[in-house]
């Protein structure tokens, strides 16, 4: 598998295929936290599967199709917005809003992947596409990571 995350940070995919499982889930539920944290969402999908993360739940079936639909929904939203945008209608800032939301919910989904290093390496991409902050998913990284 070719992660994504490799195309920002190539080194990062490497220190993370190196970490114990624990460190993994761990930094999967801290990307999906922050991603959270940084769009405010506030939808019950979302908050659910980040309880879940934190109880230590992962790959549930139901919860990742719910995910997947609401991130699809927040995706049809950014890329109406952003045909706006290239009409003139509507604001690049609304576009960016849209496009993290949907980036942070499918954060929360890769977190809940039954692989580890897939959960980590994706969530963290997914992350750092939504709040646009290579310097602070670093930062997080190392704080997990040391802990």
């Amino acid at each position: 598998m070719t992660e994504r995350l490799a195309t920002l940070a190539g080194d990062l995919v490497e220190l993370l295929r190196r970490q114990p499982e624990h460190r993994l889930r761990s930094l999967s539920l801290r990307m999906a936290e922050v991603a959270e944290a940084h769009v405010g969402l506030g939808d019950p999908r979302l908050e659910e599967a980040i309880a879940a993360l934190r109880a230590g739940r992962i790959g549930n079936g139901v919860m990742r199709t719910r995910l997947q639909q609401l991130t699809d929904e927040l995706d049809e939203v950014a890329w109406d917005l952003q045909d706006r945008v290239k009409s003139g209608s509507a604001a690049n800032e609304e576009y960016m809003k849209a496009f993290a939301r949907a980036r942070a919910v499918s954060a929360a989904w890769f977190a809940l992947d039954p692989d580890p290093v897939k959960a980590a390496v994706e969530a963290t991409y997914e992350a750092q596409a939504a709040i646009n902050d290579l310097a602070l998913i670093r930062r997080e990284i190392s704080s997990v990571i040391s802990s």
